[in-house]
């Protein structure tokens, strides 16, 4: 990358990747020690596992569209191009 301002928006959206990896990771934990739980009638992590869980997709969601739309206008008009894909996974992101 020649350009410094394409160099930290995007290196930005990695490291929210590397972010969202290391907590879903955290979320797996969480996850396993719940099932451990359950499987002997406690069910007292229940909530705190539905909390953790539904708020990691709402932000990682959040930050993969963003992250898309950034990439694309870090491209110019090269990321308006079809031949990019970048429109698709913007507008795939967006949907959701």
């Amino acid at each position: 990358m020649s350009f410094k301002s394409q160099h930290y928006r995007l290196l930005t959206s990695m490291a929210r990747a590397f972010a969202i990896l290391f907590a879903s990771k955290s979320c797996d934990v969480i996850y396993k020690d719940m099932v451990l739980r359950q499987s002997q009638g406690d069910y007292s992590t229940l909530q705190y596992g539905h909390i953790t869980t539904a708020s990691l997709k709402a932000w990682a969601t959040h930050a993969a569209a963003e992250g898309a739309e950034d990439a694309r206008r870090c491209c110019g008009g090269h990321g308006y191009s079809a031949l990019s894909g970048l429109p698709d996974i913007s507008a795939d992101l967006a949907a959701m």
